[in-house]
């Protein structure tokens, strides 16, 4: 990455942004999760990642919160093959380089 491009994504507007780590427990594997959430993700400009693990799926997530609250609303209700039955939440500090939503493994 040039220094000119790493100069403009630290100067990204961040203005009222939060991270959040989620750790989501229920039918979440083996069902799209990870997709779905990176669809979702892009469709409202959020940054951060989602990552299977043995037990649960853990995502970061940045952006706005409005639009966080909106993905987890999405992710609870307009899936009928996902079903959230629990889920945790710890703030997080801001990523002034990331640029996407990742799928990771």
């Amino acid at each position: 990455m040039g220094e000119v491009e790493a100069e403009k994504l630290d100067d990204r507007d961040l203005t009222g942004a939060v991270r959040r780590f989620y750790c989501f427990y229920g039918r979440v594997q083996g069902v799209g999760f990870r997709f779905t959430a990176s669809a979702i993700a892009e469709k409202l400009g959020l940054t951060g990642w989602v990552c299977n693990q043995d037990e649960h799926v853990e995502m970061e997530v940045q952006g706005q919160p409005e639009r966080i609250d909106q993905m987890i609303r999405e992710l609870h209700n307009d899936q009928d093959w996902i079903r959230i039955e629990r889920m945790t939440l710890e703030e997080r500090p801001l990523k002034k380089t990331e640029k996407k939503f990742q799928i990771t493994w």
